[in-house]
């Protein structure tokens, strides 16, 4: 997985609780290279408002979007890595009909389609495209030259055939 510039991981060190097994080994087949004992919690994307109050756009592992009412960037890392721990504790992703509360801080789907995982993960890497112009070329090529050889043989036939015979 090719993660962006500013992506956050979290270190649980030598005992991290079952929770954490489990989301740590989900992450790992699902394609994210970390460390042992790291798990992805996603990637602060903006500071916006809504209802009067301050919200840190945040992008989780799968690509879902939450908003949480803290403009302190530490807090929001600390609310979001707890959002999936508990979701892992839950069994069960969580929606925008959940109350969602962590230590005080508020956390909420901004957008209604936020609560679902976009079908391609954004966090993916891109495939390398293979540059075809010199494949092309090389046929361009080879296609000019059999249909100049094939000219060329009709004018020496068409010559050979116009002499007089003796």
């Amino acid at each position: 997985m090719d993660m962006p510039e500013g992506a956050i991981a979290w270190s649980f060190g030598d005992n991290p609780d079952e929770a954490a097994k489990q989301l740590i080994a989900k992450q790992r087949a699902e394609g994210f290279d970390l460390p042992a004992g790291y798990m992805l919690v996603g990637l602060p994307l903006e500071t916006v408002r809504k209802d009067g109050v301050d919200w840190i756009k945040f992008r989780l592992p799968d690509g879902r979007e939450i908003g949480i009412a803290s403009t302190d960037a530490k807090r929001a890392a600390e609310t979001a890595r707890k959002v999936l721990l508990s979701e892992q504790a839950a069994g069960r992703a969580f929606s925008d009909k959940d109350q969602l509360e962590f230590d005080g801080v508020r956390v909420s789907f901004l957008n209604f389609s936020g609560q679902f995982p976009p079908l391609k993960p954004p966090w993916l890497k891109q495939k390398p495209q293979h540059d075809w112009t010199w494949a092309l070329v090389a046929l361009c090529i080879g296609i000019v030259l059999y249909v100049a050889m094939r000219a060329f043989g009709w004018i020496i036939d068409g010559f050979r055939g116009s002499r007089p015979e003796a």
